[in-house]
Order: C-alpha cells, then sequence, then structure tokens
C-alpha cells in the first residue's frame, strides 16, 4: 500500500495501528503493530476522518478488523471513558489532529 499508493473509492487513505498504549481497557493486544485498519464492525475503512468518526459514534461493542487477520475488540464506551486517562498517562496532548472534530 505505501509503494503503490492505490486509491479506490472504498478506500482513500491507509489508516495504521502503529502500537498500542496499554491500558486495562485494551489488555491482551500488545501484540498487535504496525498493521493497517481494514474495517470497523465490518463496515470498510474509507480514510482516517471517517475512521474516527465512526469510533467517536460508536456504541457496544467495536471490532477492528486488521490487515493481518487480527481483530481488535474493545467495549466503546469503556474505550471512550479512559481514552482521556491513557491519553495523561503517555503526555499526549491530543487524540486527533486538530483539522479532526473532536468527540
Amino acid at each position: 500500500l505505501y509503494y503503490s499508493g492505490i486509491r479506490t473509492p472504498n478506500r482513500r487513505e491507509v489508516v495504521v495501528l502503529s502500537h498500542i498504549l496499554a491500558d486495562a481497557v485494551n489488555c491482551g493486544y500488545d501484540n498487535l503493530h504496525d498493521e493497517s485498519v481494514i474495517a470497523v464492525n465490518d463496515a470498510p475503512v474509507l480514510d482516517f476522518e471517517s475512521f474516527v468518526a465512526t469510533l467517536d459514534s460508536a456504541e457496544g461493542t467495536v471490532v477492528l478488523t486488521l490487515s493481518k487477520g487480527g481483530l481488535l475488540v474493545l467495549d466503546a464506551q469503556q474505550a471512550h471513558t479512559v481514552n482521556p486517562s491513557i491519553l495523561k498517562r503517555y503526555n499526549i496532548g491530543l487524540d486527533r489532529s486538530s483539522d479532526l472534530p473532536s468527540r
């Protein structure tokens, strides 16, 4: 994907999971890294903006399908709740770039 740069109507950008910021909410997923996110709850990932919007509006269980066949399964409410403490723990100012709407 990096070298070909091929865009399709179903994939304008590649969303990459570079690594997991460890927390109880995502325990057991520390082996997942450097993969592209193919789908969220079986819906293809179009670009980063739509990926963020989908996660922001998610309720219940969220399933991320990854490029190497892995699945990342999270409780959306728990993830939203602990997000500020994860950002603080890892000294991260924002969870997204300023050009994306915040939750």
